[in-house]
């Protein structure tokens, strides 16, 4: 079982950020995916947990597992496409 964990550093007081959890949160529940853990991370909030992952730039989002971390910084205006970048498990065809 191959469980992938992602964390989206965001300001959601910038409105596109709010849709960009929005449309996120869509992609993975349509269980796309095996065992996604979305995490979404104000950075005013929680600055100590950004600045220790070294996000400087938002929206930023991190894919920790599986295998080696994944960062992509900037535009997430198609999250379709992003998620796809991230390289994520897929459920197996049956």
């Amino acid at each position: 079982m191959n469980l992938c964990k992602i964390n989206l550093y965001v300001n959601p007081a910038i409105t596109s950020h709010v849709t960009i959890i929005k449309s996120f949160q869509k992609l993975l529940k349509q269980k796309i995916y095996v065992h996604c853990v979305f995490h979404v991370i104000d950075v005013i909030k929680e600055s100590e947990k950004a600045f220790t992952n070294q996000v400087s730039i938002i929206p930023t989002i991190i894919r920790t597992t599986p295998g080696r971390e994944k960062r992509l910084i900037g535009d997430f205006s198609d999250p379709q496409n992003i998620l796809d970048k991230l390289v994520l498990p897929e459920i197996p065809k049956q």
